[in-house]
């Protein structure tokens, strides 16, 4: 059964399990943003652990709901656009999260592409990746609200679900507001 389980800031290494597997991690201390400089297309040597445990799952898949409660979308499973506009998750509403440690994330879709905001940010998102790369990075934060996540491309700007859900994504914000706001879904 999928549930939704919100994450809290704290001050210690607690962790509290919730019957889905969710996971509520509160070690939210590390804010810095050490991105690594790449051409686009040329892969990292970071490794990668295939894990939500930074989105506070236990498991490696999450789904992402925008404010307006719509969920995040990779066209096609993956090769080409993402949008916040679909009302229950399927296979193209699904993301395999790969912890890159320092709260950096990539998130991957169901067909094996990285989600990548087009010009290291200030552009659109997209899904359509191949290797993962600086542009396929983004930095984990916890949402002002206190409850949800933003995330922020290589170049500082946030993702946003426009109108708060129902249409594209974009990272081209320059703060978190409602609209950047998204909340974890464990699967």
């Amino acid at each position: 059964m999928l549930r939704t389980f919100s994450l809290f800031a704290g001050m210690s290494l607690l962790a509290v399990v919730s019957s889905t597997g969710c996971i509520a991690d509160a070690d939210d201390t590390d804010t810095t943003d050490n991105a690594d400089e790449h051409d686009e297309g040329i892969a990292t040597s970071e490794s990668a652990v295939i894990s939500a445990r930074p989105f506070g799952c236990i498991g490696a898949q999450i789904a992402l709901r925008a404010s307006s409660g719509h969920y995040v979308a990779a066209e096609g499973g993956g090769g080409g656009a993402v949008n916040a506009n679909r009302v229950q998750i399927r296979e193209w509403e699904m993301f395999t999260v790969h912890d890159l440690g320092s709260r950096k994330v990539a998130l991957q879709t169901w067909n094996g592409h990285y989600v990548v905001a087009e010009g290291g940010g200030g552009r659109e998102v997209k899904a359509d990746r191949r290797v993962r790369s600086v542009w396929e990075t983004f930095v984990l934060e916890r949402h002002p609200n206190g409850s949800d996540w933003a995330l922020k491309a290589a170049n500082g700007q946030y993702v946003v679900a426009e109108g708060g859900g129902g249409g594209t994504v974009n990272a081209n914000r320059s703060a978190a507001r409602a609209w950047e706001a998204f909340t974890a879904v464990c699967l």
